[in-house]
C-alpha cells in the first residue's frame, strides 16, 4: 500500500508541477474568434478601400497600382484551412512562440514601457503590469493579387507600408511578428473611442493584439489568472480526485484481502 501511495504522491507531484505550463497567454475565445472585422478607409480618390499603400517615402500609391490587390486576414483558429501554406507556417510558428513563452514580456521587450505609456490617457491601465497581457485576437496578414490568387511580399508589390483599419474593442496594445522574425510593438497604432484600431505594417505576417485581463469578445470574463490556467487547475484536480479514488479502492482492497 505505501507503493501505491508513493506513486500517487509522485503523480500528484507532477502535475502540480506541471500547473505553470498553463500560464494564460490568451483570452478564452482566442480560437473561436474570426478574422477582425476591416473597416475600410478613404484613399486619395475618395473610395472606401480595405486598405492604404505607401512608397518608401511615405506617399500613397496610386489606386491604379494596388487595384489588384486584395487583403487577406487568417485568424488562428482557421490556420489549417488557410489557402497558402506560408500563412500556417507563420502562424504555427507565432502560436508556438506565444506558448512557450512564460508570459508575452518573454517575448518583445518594451511592453510595461508601452503600458505606462497608455496609462497616462487611460486611467483603467494605470498600474497595469505587462505580465498580465493576455492575447485577444492572433492573425496573419497577407496579400493576393486578383489576376491569379497569387500570395505578394511588399517588395513585390512596391508597396514599403501598409495601413488597415480593424475593428477591435477592448484593445491596448498591437504586437506584430513578420514572417517569424520576432516580435515588436506595432508603431504608429490608433486606437479610436468606436473600438476601432488603424495600424501600419512595415511587412506582412502575424499580428497578436493583446489586452490586460481576459475578458473575451462576448462580455463574459475570467480572472486574469487566465482560462488556460482554470482550466488546468480543473483537469489536475479531476486527475487527483481519481488518483485518490484509486487509492481509497487499493486501500479498501488491501483490507479486505487482510
Amino acid at each position: 500500500m505505501k507503493k501505491k501511495l508513493a506513486v500517487v504522491l509522485a503523480a500528484v507531484l507532477v502535475l502540480v508541477m506541471a500547473l505553470p505550463a498553463y500560464a494564460a497567454k490568451y483570452t478564452p475565445s482566442v480560437e473561436q474568434n474570426g478574422a477582425p472585422s476591416v473597416v475600410q478607409q478613404q484613399n486619395s480618390s475618395g473610395t472606401y478601400v480595405d486598405f492604404l499603400a505607401y512608397d518608401d517615402e511615405g506617399h500613397e500609391l496610386p489606386p491604379a497600382d494596388v487595384d489588384d490587390l486584395i487583403l487577406v486576414i487568417t485568424p488562428i483558429g482557421q490556420k489549417d484551412s488557410a489557402p497558402n501554406q506560408q500563412i500556417k507556417d507563420i502562424l504555427a510558428w507565432a502560436k508556438s512562440d506565444i506558448d512557450n513563452a512564460a508570459d508575452l514580456t518573454k517575448l518583445v521587450s518594451g511592453l510595461q514601457a508601452k503600458l505606462d505609456d497608455l496609462a497616462k490617457t487611460d486611467s483603467k491601465l494605470e498600474g497595469a503590469k505587462a505580465k498580465d497581457l493576455v492575447v485577444c485576437d492572433l492573425f496573419d496578414v497577407a496579400l493576393v493579387r486578383k489576376s491569379d490568387n497569387s500570395y505578394v511580399s511588399f517588395a513585390d508589390a512596391g508597396i514599403s507600408s501598409l495601413k488597415i483599419k480593424l475593428d477591435c474593442s477592448g484593445l491596448n496594445i498591437a504586437l506584430m511578428a513578420a514572417n517569424a522574425g520576432g516580435w515588436t510593438i506595432l508603431d504608429g497604432t490608433e486606437l479610436s473611442s468606436d473600438g476601432t484600431m488603424t495600424i501600419t505594417l512595415s511587412d506582412l505576417g502575424a499580428v497578436a493584439f493583446v489586452r490586460v485581463g481576459a475578458a473575451d469578445s462576448g462580455g463574459k470574463t475570467s480572472p486574469q489568472t487566465g482560462y488556460a490556467a482554470d482550466n488546468g487547475i480543473l483537469v489536475s484536480v479531476a486527475l487527483v480526485a481519481a488518483l485518490v479514488g484509486v487509492v481509497g479502492a487499493c486501500t479498501l482492497a488491501d483490507k479486505k484481502r487482510a
